[in-house]
């Protein structure tokens, strides 16, 4: 896993995104993927807004997402793994970068064709305590040029 996490943290420090094939498994993306399409099947799945608690926007026109949170205490199998897998990573983090980090959130995201999220910045006007963010792509047919900065 270190390794994986150096990739990850020498990818930031040099181009400050960081990439990392296969942070997780093939097999644990596409379990979290099935999760992810039963969540939608199941209409889980919700229209995504933008802001926190504070300042919301629901009816935004930046992303056109559906999201559904992953509780951090999941009893799913894939998600335990994918979180234990980012707890291991914040502790990585922690130790060897002094992030500071103490507490995270996740959700799924899903996009149809056409849709998207527009350029922004990813902290809230009224609350600085986000400095990381992470995407997952689950995609099984997801390639490189796919990514956009």
């Amino acid at each position: 896993m270190e390794q994986k996490f150096e990739e990850l943290i020498d990818s930031f420090i040099n181009t400050e995104v960081g990439i990392s094939e296969f942070f997780i498994t093939e097999a644990l993306a596409a379990d979290l993927q099935r999760n992810l399409l039963q969540l939608d099947k199941d209409q889980r799945m919700k229209a995504a807004g933008i802001g926190n608690e504070l300042i919301q926007d629901a009816n935004q026109k930046k992303r056109g997402d559906r999201i559904c949170w992953i509780d951090n205490d999941s009893k799913d199998e894939a998600e335990r793994s994918f979180l234990e897998i980012i707890e291991k990573f914040i502790g990585y983090l922690n130790d060897s970068c002094y992030a500071g980090i103490n507490s995270y959130e996740f959700h799924y995201a899903l996009y149809e064709e056409g849709t998207g999220y527009k350029r922004h910045v990813d902290q809230f006007k009224n609350n600085s305590d986000r400095k990381y963010s992470m995407v997952n792509y689950l995609n099984t047919d997801w390639l490189q040029t796919d990514r956009r900065r």
